[in-house]
């Protein structure tokens, strides 16, 4: 998966959001990305395709 965003998430948060996605929890895996560290944090928008990235990555 070829993703800026993801790429530059700390290899925890990529865990931890993977595990949100598991469970469908996507407002918490959207905390989690925002809350990350990165600068600039990234927007809504890029969130929820992140999160529909990883759970089509996942299976989901």
């Amino acid at each position: 998966m070829e993703n800026g965003v993801w790429d530059a998430l700390p290899t925890e948060a990529r865990d931890e959001i993977d595990a949100l996605v598991r469970k469908n929890d996507r407002m918490h895996a959207i905390k989690v990305i925002r809350e990350a560290g990165l600068d600039p944090s990234p927007g809504l928008g890029e969130c929820f395709a992140l999160f529909a990235e990883r759970r089509a990555a996942l299976g989901g």
